[in-house]
């Protein structure tokens, strides 16, 4: 009866590390076991699931990617209080020593173990879609999961396209049979024709792992790590009986830990660029832990991979240096084009190696560094003639052979001294921005000498250069930038010079994204700047709010017409009458095609909007006394939905009856009920 939903707010590829951490009976360095005592390497493909197990893990994963089967366990398998597998662990081994003192760690109570696919448009609208499937979350349809173990390493890929068939996701669940970790390898490929912006990655779960045996469904959570200040990002779920962890673990400047409920990540709970913010001392809850990571903008025809590590070490530095390794270059080379040089990074086998991750090029004349940033690009100048270019990588070790420039090749450039810095380029989401130092009498200012560009984005034009977004002499503008300034720092010698474009607008080949089933839609930022007004008749000549002498408000357009349908205004839901355009308040009961969700429209349900016309979620209490739960985002459904029948809410599960009002003091289903409508266990 009491299944598990939440609400679809939902996720290039990253290289993370998602440890599943835990002690039971581990002595890494004493542990002795005779390999013909233990199961060995066992798998099964029963359906649409894929069973893995080996001597210390099992897990189970379903048609979807998500973690817990829908069938029950072949035999020679380990589940523990039901017959479908989440994730087993026997830190001694299966079957020989001591008992486990934990048991499955996703599915016991109301199963949560899940994945959040995001991107957005040129406009920034986003599209969003999240797999739970033990929880009814189907956000990806088109997908399936094949059992490709051989030998000793078990393995389970997992391949799907999204609903609007813009992204393919591929991912391989794998470990060895006698590791004490398994590897998440995940890559987003764009095959669609136009660019996916500002992509993220979203994985969260509600560890049960003392559940089963000890029946306490709380964790001890803290996160206490994150970038940019750390290199990794951390956060660790404790049982509260066992004390055995449960740790995502992510070596990514990409990546966010977090505790949080909600599931959309570009929402402040789940990821901020200064993931110093999101850092918890431990607290003991029944709550979900997160791991967010913003993977930038998606070309066509581009992929981006990278790895998950879930270790059950509790030795979180060893377990990150165990298992997959994320590919390296094996060298870089330096290219010619007239007076441009071209630094190329190069596998073993010779074919060019790419990377969604920053790389730093120092660029050096003879052992003098010139140049440093992102910038892979060198334009030879006057003081290079007679003398070696090379470029240095620091991040992999690697250097270039020296080029040498003939004292007759290099152009003519004379120095002169910089005025200012200049940005170039159109101001649209997908369009190059260039930094240009420019002279006293704006001419390009050209130098032998090392110049550093720094990027910010800006929230107004008066907002200090604090958030940096790039290096280099150029930046590519983001979906993230969109009605945002652009910013840019040169530093050259004992010189400093910025300035600032914007508003970013969206791209001109732009087209709107359609709905389509199991996916959620919305636009995160329609904010629309206006000046409130009080004038007692509705004046078409002006703009913002009017108020009409039947004292209803209208929020009117530049061009003179209303606004109707809903409007997200300084991150407040309003809803404006479709035919007078007129502001509603109170309840209000939702028309075919004014709001979807998850493929569905939410025709005949009711959501509520205060005095002023703000829509209301959370707890609700009307003047005739009775409790309301209206969507929070927390749980599944479109937000300010009025909710109904059982529902789960900070860990206490409430009935609703058909109208919408909370039933206490009462039973209901057999369930008996307290003043405070809680369910009492």
């Amino acid at each position: 009866m009491f299944s598990k939903k939440i609400k679809i707010k939902i996720a290039n590829v990253l290289v993370a590390s998602l440890i599943l951490g835990f002690t039971s009976n581990i002595n890494f360095n004493t542990i002795k076991v005779f390999a013909a005592e233990l199961p060995g390497a066992h798998h099964a493909a029963v359906e649409n699931d894929v069973f893995l197990g080996g001597n210390y893990l099992e897990v189970g994963v379903n048609k979807h990617g998500s973690f817990g089967t829908a069938i029950a366990a072949p035999t020679g398998f380990h589940p523990v209080s039901r017959t479908n597998l989440g994730m087993v662990v026997d830190g001694d081994g299966f079957e020989i020593g001591e008992e486990s003192k934990t048991g499955d760690f996703f599915l016991p109570g109301s199963p949560y173990e899940s994945y959040v696919v995001a991107y957005k448009n040129s406009e920034g609208i986003s599209t969003k879609a999240q797999v739970a499937e033990r929880s009814g979350m189907l956000g990806i349809t088109n997908i399936s999961t094949t059992d490709t173990s051989s030998g000793n390493t078990l393995s389970a890929t997992t391949v799907g396209t999204t609903n609007d068939g813009k992204l393919k996701i591929t991912q391989v669940v794998s470990f060895d049979v006698n590791d004490k970790y398994f590897n998440i390898h995940v890559t987003y490929e764009n095959i669609s024709e136009s660019t996916l912006y500002d992509a993220r990655y979203l994985r969260s779960v509600d560890p049960d792992q003392d559940a089963d045996k000890n029946l306490d469904y709380t964790t001890k959570n803290s996160v206490i790590k994150n970038p940019p200040q750390d290199a990794k990002a951390i956060v660790i779920a404790k049982g509260n009986v066992t004390d055995e962890p449960f740790v995502y673990m992510a070596s990514d400047s990409r990546a966010r830990a977090s505790v949080t409920r909600m599931t959309d990540p570009y929402n402040e709970a789940c990821y901020q660029e200064d993931g110093s913010n999101l850092l918890k001392p431990e607290a003991l809850g029944d709550t979900w832990i997160a791991m967010t990571f913003d993977l930038g903008d998606i070309e066509p025809g581009k992929s981006v991979s990278l790895d998950f590590i879930n270790s059950l070490n509790p030795d979180l530095d060893s377990a990150l240096n165990s298992g997959v390794t994320e590919t390296t270059p094996a060298a870089v080379e330096i290219t010619r084009d007239e007076d441009t040089l071209t630094a190329k990074l190069k596998k073993e086998d010779g074919t060019e190696y790419t990377t969604s991750a920053a790389v730093a090029y120092d660029w050096y004349r003879n052992d003098e560094l010139v140049q440093t940033g992102t910038e892979n690009i060198y334009v030879l100048t006057d003081a290079d003639k007679g003398k070696e270019i090379s470029v240095k990588i620091d991040k992999y070790e690697l250097k270039s052979e020296p080029l040498y420039i003939e004292k007759g090749e290099a152009p003519e450039t004379p120095e002169t001294t910089p005025a200012a810095v200049t940005i170039e380029g159109k101001t649209r989401v997908g369009e190059t921005l260039t930094a240009q130092l420019i002279d006293e009498n704006e001419n390009d200012f050209t130098t032998s000498g090392a110049v550093t560009y720094k990027w910010y984005r800006l929230n107004s034009s008066n907002s200090e250069f604090s958030n940096e977004i790039g290096t280099g002499k150029t930046y590519k503008l983001k979906g993230a930038d969109l009605k945002k300034y652009i910013g840019v720092q040169a530093i050259y010698n004992e010189y400093e010079f910025s300035d600032k474009v914007g508003k970013i607008s969206k791209s001109s080949s732009s087209s709107s994204s359609s709905n389509n089933s199991s996916t959620d839609t919305s636009i995160e930022s329609t904010n629309t700047s206006s000046t409130s007004t009080t004038d007692t008749s509705a004046d078409s000549n002006k703009t913002g709010w009017i108020q009409d002498t039947n004292s209803k408000w209208y929020l009117v357009k530049e061009d003179g017409t209303k606004t109707t349908g809903w409007k997200l205004l300084e991150d407040k839901w309003y809803f404006f009458d479709k035919d007078s355009g007129s502001m509603i308040t109170g309840w209000y009961k939702a028309q075919n095609g004014e709001w979807t969700y998850d493929g569905q429209d939410t025709v005949g349900q009711w959501f509520y909007l205060d005095g002023k016309g703000k829509m209301v979620t959370g707890w609700f209490k009307d003047i005739d006394g009775s409790w309301y739960f209206l969507c929070d985002g927390k749980q599944y459904g479109a937000l300010g939905v009025m909710k109904t029948g059982w529902q789960q809410i900070d860990g206490k599960w409430y009935f609703f009856n058909n109208n919408g009002t909370m039933a206490s003091d009462t039973v209901v289903e057999g369930y008996t009920l307290g003043s405070d409508g809680a369910w009492i266990k």
